[in-house]
């Protein structure tokens, strides 16, 4: 009933965007519509992620519903111009929103929408999606966030009639993104873990290490096919690329840290770094810890963790014993724990695994340093160590 009354809607009122969709066919039963190249914007009506769907003798599984109401509507009905058979499916690969705010057209046509784990915080937060504000009204009409029917939280099998896709999460701390694959046909759908004709849209929030880890995993599936959440690259080319692109950051970061731990350990004072008893962390909320900071001349330590997760117990018996760390926060910092199984972030903040440890200027609102996963208790010490100086901070602040 929506989509007839948003036909009239669109008829009376013309209210509508063109996407001019139309399908590219990369092997027998799978399509893709390509996004352009570039940010979402009022010209491109915020298509500028790859969607595809799998056709199978029963209906389609669609991979990504594309950035509007709207164009699930245009891709829809592309779709049936093919083949007029009904969507059974949606994989949502990702909870970025260029890729989900499709959801609620195929619901209304029956489609099951099955995402990563994340996807239910995200809309439990009612977080006000970016791209409206990057778009025209015409072409974010009638679109919403809408809730999934699952939740990925470990590998699922899909089947459609003579199709069977295997859904999976390679890296389980973050629960953010997923890869699906089709062994039938070759054919591996990756999001954002690869990307071709622009930078890898991965942002800060995923550790390199991991990152590089979900690549190898991916590499070792049997494919003649992989689409990304960007470009037309559809063989090894992209991948390649992207392991290139991740090898040349790790470097980079290596040197970087190497080369300023060794500046900064000269300068550190000597009774700092002696290996002496320290009060205990003390932890409160981040609006206390803000005003206090803000009063005391002090950071933010904001940190983030899960119940069931390893590497917050480390990170937690580091932060009780490690008599450096714990003076270093007594001197200079306000600490903030936040359970993200109960409750949201301040400021907005995302992450991507946990543990995650955040280090802000409270003056500012800046994140002068976000650690992750094992980074979070591996590096931790000697990340607090360089920002912690004030030399180092007041570079970090003029940038």
């Amino acid at each position: 009933m929506k989509f007839l009354g948003m036909l009239f809607l669109l008829t009376v009122y013309g209210v509508s965007f063109e996407y001019h969709l139309k399908p590219y066919t990369v092997t027998e039963g799978v399509s893709c519509f390509f996004g352009l190249y570039g940010d979402a914007k009022e010209e491109n009506g915020g298509r500028v992620v790859n969607t595809c769907y799998v056709e199978s003798s029963e209906g389609y599984i669609v991979i990504d519903s594309g950035p509007t109401y709207q164009y699930a509507q245009q891709a829809y009905n592309a779709m049936q111009e093919v083949n007029p058979l009904p969507v059974k499916y949606v994989i949502n690969t990702t909870v970025q929103d260029t890729h989900v705010l499709g959801n609620e057209f195929y619901q209304e046509q029956g489609a099951k929408l099955v995402g990563p784990e994340s996807y239910y915080k995200l809309f439990n937060q009612d977080i006000t999606s970016t791209i409206s504000h990057k778009i025209s009204k015409d072409a974010f009409f009638n679109t919403r966030l809408v809730p999934l029917d699952s939740y990925i939280k470990k590998n699922k099998e899909i089947t459609v009639g003579d199709v069977t896709l295997e859904v999976k999460q390679f890296n389980r701390e973050n629960g953010r993104h997923l890869v699906a694959y089709f062994p039938k046909k070759q054919i591996v759908f990756v999001g954002n873990y690869v990307s071709n004709g622009q930078a890898p849209d991965m942002d800060k929030q995923y550790s390199l290490k991991s990152w590089k880890e979900t690549l190898s995993e991916i590499e070792n599936l049997s494919w003649n096919y992989l689409i990304s959440s960007h470009g037309t690259k559809i063989d090894r080319t992209a991948l390649v690329n992207t392991k290139k692109y991740l090898n040349f950051l790790v470097e980079k970061e290596e040197k970087s840290l190497k080369q300023e731990l060794e500046k900064q350990k000269k300068k550190i004072n000597i009774e700092m770094l002696a290996n002496r008893e320290a009060k205990s962390i003390n932890y409160t909320n981040f609006d206390q810890a803000k005003k206090e900071a803000m009063s005391e001349n002090k950071y933010i330590m904001i940190k983030v963790e899960v119940g069931d997760c390893e590497p917050c117990v480390a990170l937690n018996y580091e932060l009780k014993n490690n008599s450096h760390i714990k003076e270093m926060v007594h001197r200079h910092i306000k600490a903030v724990e936040i359970d993200a199984d109960y409750d949201a972030l301040p400021m907005g903040l995302s992450y991507m695994g946990t543990p995650t440890v955040f280090l802000i200027e409270p003056k500012n609102n800046k994140v002068l340093m976000q650690l992750e996963g094992t980074l979070a208790v591996k590096d931790l010490e000697q990340s607090l160590e360089i920002f912690l100086e004030e030399s180092f901070t007041k570079k970090i602040a003029s940038l």
